[in-house]
């Protein structure tokens, strides 16, 4: 079967997959190498590989005032390895890169989560991330797994030594930074109250106490309480309050399931801090009691309900967390997706918020037809009230789709979005090859890709600055052709899959 495409289809998880072939004169289908720069795309827009491994999952970019680029990402050697932080930067505006430094390895084994860099009004650096168990796959951006908050301090060209968020005895969870007018980075995150010492598993709705502190370089400024459960009977409080013959309820000697996950906010003109949050659904309550999850909003003094999800169809929203942001005349603008089913095509969403209460929605970004997917997606605050959001979309959709690119759009906060545009054109660098051996077998390669993550900067230029997660999924197939003892000519197939996931800064 020499000179002729062999392999018509490959199974695969399922799926047949149809290949096409292009031949080149050696009988060997011509391919584009994996790391080639995407063709089209947003405005002649290239992809500049970062990683180390091939193995990443989160990344994210500042921009100094002397238009310096720093990133980071989240990436294991290998499999079984733990995630480190790595940090990279550029002084000729993405062109070439300072060698990976490893900002997390403190022999621990634990896993560098989804990590933040941010500059403060000094031109201090802070990155800022959660170390987690080995291998922990609910976790995410909105933070569900138990951790702790550690920062790193980027001060007169040399790092600082990680310095631990919140109680070391005790787990944080959910958490995020923003700048305030005067330039200040704040840190908020969710963690288990001091006094929960009876419990030996921590759950994220058990992380009920809501704490902010102000980043000063390598020592950590001012901290305080921002939602602070009531604290819990002591042995000492129950025996006394027996002894007056006012037993205390139970309910009052126990941690409450009452915590926050999802936090993502800003800080005022007037320094309060401002997020949307998350609280689990109640199913188990008394029938006039139970609800869905909660999206809540902190103003800066209470929190009040927003939205309620509909029961057990909310999924992962840690993957992809609501997120506050606020536009150049002070407007609060809550970023979000509708739940699967409750849209006419699938798409990211800019609400006002107005005292409390959701406003007119714009769709952002949305897929073309009703059939299309979102996979991934992220909403980032831009200096100036300037707001972006970038989404891994697919408008095939169904399950493990191939033409999934990762689209960007901005806006300056007055309602209007720019048209989305493709950074990847993944669909354009999709490509296979196979090379047929001795008597008939044969092997060969489906190459796509997909994006994952990605975050998003202003360049000293104006213009945005992306870094993102864009994986090479690798489909490898094997053919054999034999005889069986009776003569009948058999031919036998097998599949695996390789997927790589590596860090790419998009040069606009």
């Amino acid at each position: 079967m020499g000179g002729r495409c062999f392999w018509s289809c490959i199974w695969t998880i399922g799926l047949f997959l149809v290949l096409g072939c292009g031949e080149s004169p050696s009988g060997e289908s011509t391919a584009v190498a994996a790391d080639t720069p995407a063709a089209g795309g947003a405005a002649n827009a290239a992809l500049v590989k970062l990683s180390k491994y091939d193995k990443a999952q989160y990344c994210d970019v500042a921009v100094g005032a002397d238009g310096v680029l720093h990133v980071v990402f989240t990436e294991r050697a290998d499999y079984g390895k733990p995630a480190y932080l790595y940090y990279r930067t550029s002084a000729d505006g993405g062109a070439t890169w300072s060698e990976a430094k490893n900002l997390s390895d403190d022999e621990s084994g634990n896993d560098a989560g989804y990590a933040r860099v941010i500059f403060d009004g000094a031109g201090r650096l802070y990155a800022v991330w959660k170390y987690i168990p080995q291998g922990a796959l609910l976790d995410g951006p909105g933070g569900e797994a138990n951790g702790r908050i550690v920062y790193r301090a980027l001060v007169g060209g040399a790092w600082s030594k990680r310095v631990e968020i919140g109680d070391k005895k005790l787990p944080s969870f959910s958490w995020f930074v923003a700048t305030d007018a005067g330039g200040a980075v704040h840190l908020v995150w969710s963690q288990v109250a001091r006094d929960v010492t009876a419990v030996s598993y921590f759950h994220y709705t058990h992380a009920n106490l809501i704490r902010e502190a102000v980043l000063d370089g390598a020592a950590l400024g001012a901290s305080k309480d921002l939602i602070a459960p009531k604290p819990l009977a002591t042995p000492a409080d129950e025996a006394a309050a027996r002894a007056a013959g006012k037993p205390i309820p139970y309910e009052d000697t126990v941690p409450k399931r009452d915590g926050l996950i999802n936090l993502r906010g800003y800080v005022d003109k007037d320094g309060a801090v401002k997020f949307v949050a998350e609280e689990q659904e109640m199913t188990s309550a008394p029938p006039d009691q139970r609800h869905g999850k909660l999206l809540v909003l902190w103003d800066g003094q209470k929190l009040s309900r927003v939205y309620e999800y509909e029961m057990y169809k909310t999924y992962n929203i840690f993957n992809n967390p609501p997120r506050l942001l606020v536009d150049a005349k002070g407007k609060t603008h809550l970023i979000r997706a509708p739940e699967e089913g409750k849209a006419e095509v699938a798409s990211v969403r800019d609400y006002t918020l107005e005292d409390g209460e959701l406003g007119d929605k714009v769709d952002a970004v949305a897929v073309k037809t009703g059939k299309g997917t979102l996979l991934n997606w992220q909403a980032h605050q831009l200096p100036g009230g300037k707001m972006a959001i970038t989404a891994a979309m697919s408008e095939k959709g169904g399950y493990s789709p191939d033409d999934v690119e990762m689209y960007l759009t901005t806006s300056d906060g007055d309602g209007v979005w720019t048209p989305p545009v493709s950074l990847t054109n993944n669909a354009a660098r999709k490509n296979g090859s196979y090379k047929e051996t001795v008597g008939g077998a044969g092997a060969g390669t489906v190459n796509s890709y997909s994006p994952r993550f990605a975050a998003v900067a202003m360049g000293k230029d104006g213009k945005p600055v992306v870094v993102m997660v864009n994986s090479e999924d690798t489909i490898i197939g094997l053919t054999s052709v034999g005889t069986t003892a009776s003569g009948r000519a058999v031919v036998s197939t097998g599949t695996g899959r390789v997927d790589a996931p590596a860090v790419f800064f998009v040069k606009m």
